[in-house]
């Protein structure tokens, strides 16, 4: 089984994804495969090897937009101290 990004499907198939610009984004954490970004006030997780980071200036596809959900954070009464 080969497993491809789904950016390459589309070039493949002959289609370029349109990308959403978002700005005044702000980088909260960052792993290996992922970032953690500050969005229009919410944090969402989205995968490094679909977006593209510069500066405070985010490009994401249109069709992972359609899908993102904001993180929800734990009451300050829920984390431990």
């Amino acid at each position: 089984m080969i497993w491809m990004k789904a950016q390459d499907v589309f070039i493949l198939l002959g289609q370029v994804p349109s990308m959403v610009t978002f700005e005044n984004v702000k980088l909260e954490h960052e792993t290996e495969k992922a970032l953690l970004l500050k969005i229009k006030g919410e944090k969402y997780w989205l995968p490094k090897s679909q977006i593209t980071l510069e500066g405070d200036e985010v490009e994401i596809p249109d069709w992972l937009v359609a899908s993102m959900e904001p993180v929800i954070e734990k009451p300050d009464k829920f984390k431990r101290k």
